[in-house]
């Protein structure tokens, strides 16, 4: 059940409640710290991650806040699938598995071959200014019941997404040159 702590989870929560109240039919689509390798590089987590390890510099992560990290290309996918259903409800959809920050910042490291112990462990509230849940993991009921899968574990989908976004910088060094 919803337990949120802080402003951000509470006004969420309050949307879900004013359209189950609105729309009989309606899909509510629950996920948690998404990644991905499109859109503004500022805004990466991954490259965040790799520019600061690449610069030298340590970088601290949380590693007291536990969630199933989801893949931006994993969700799309399963979203679009989800679109062209009546099976309407709500759903927890993130790929599958569990990890801090610490661990998938750690991970990220080593695809990046850059060294993981400069990705230092720290309690979210040293990290963070808000209040977060400690324990944002989802136990995935209905899209495995409705689409008989659940999305790769979450490591799967973070190698695929570096080796991705491997390809399409170097795609797009290529047209540079040109």
């Amino acid at each position: 059940p919803p337990c949120p702590v802080n402003v951000y989870g509470k006004s969420k929560l309050a949307a879900e409640q004013v359209i189950r109240s609105l729309w009989e039919k309606h899909f509510i689509v629950r996920t948690a710290l998404l990644f991905g390798y499109k859109g503004h590089r500022e805004n990466s987590f991954i490259y965040h991650i790799v520019d600061e390890l690449t610069a030298g510099r340590s970088i601290s992560a949380s590693e007291d806040q536990i969630c199933c990290p989801s893949y931006t290309a994993d969700l799309a996918k399963a979203l679009v699938e989800l679109g062209q259903t009546e099976w309407y409800g709500t759903y927890h959809l993130t790929n599958s598995g569990t990890a801090s920050r610490c661990d998938i910042s750690r991970a990220v490291a080593r695809l990046a071959g850059l060294d993981p112990e400069l990705v230092k462990p720290a309690k979210s509230s040293a990290t963070k200014i808000a209040r977060r849940a400690k324990n944002t993991v989802f136990r995935s009921l209905a899209w495995p019941a409705a689409f008989g899968y659940e999305l790769p574990p979450w490591e799967e989908a973070l190698a695929r997404c570096w080796k991705e976004s491997q390809a399409q910088e170097t795609k797009a060094l290529h047209q540079d040159a040109r």
